[in-house]
């Protein structure tokens, strides 16, 4: 078996297993270019959605964008009210490695990722934000945060 078949079951596996989480749009951003329907984070359970440290979290979410595109960013933010900062495992990605690309307008899609949680990362309850946007125009994209706490 290929290893990137044995990714694809895995993924599907994840996704299917997968708990639905608790998240919200992010306040600052336009919603007009895109809609967050649902999200998924193993392990989770319940808001924060507590994750172990040394661990990989799976996450997965639905969207439909009103853009089309062939190239993608995604990135994950430590976030407050104030400010964002970049979560130094993921950096800015190449979103269509987790995508489906070419992007539809009006099509729904998923973004499938599996995220590292550090050991050194401090313990505590965070907003995380998620973006993903058209890497031709950063206006369209897509965007929510969820709560999550960190822990050994």
């Amino acid at each position: 078996m290929s290893c990137k078949l044995v990714a694809v079951f895995l993924t599907i596996i994840a996704i299917t297993i997968a708990e639905v989480t608790v998240f919200r749009r992010c306040e600052k951003e336009s919603q007009d270019s895109c809609t967050v329907t649902e999200l998924r984070i193993t392990p989770c359970g319940k808001s924060p959605c507590p994750l172990k440290k040394g661990r990989n979290a799976s996450l997965s979410f639905d969207f439909t964008p009103n853009f089309a595109t062939s190239k993608l960013n995604t990135a994950v933010y430590w976030a407050d009210d104030a400010s964002e900062t970049p979560f130094n495992t993921v950096g800015i990605a190449d979103g269509c490695l987790y995508a489906t690309c070419p992007v539809v307008a009006g099509t729904p899609n998923t973004l499938s990722y599996s995220l590292y949680i550090g050991k050194k990362l401090p313990n505590g309850k965070y907003w995380f934000r998620w973006k993903l946007w058209n890497v031709d125009d950063p206006n369209q994209l897509c965007c929510f945060e969820t709560h999550v706490q960190l822990k050994k």
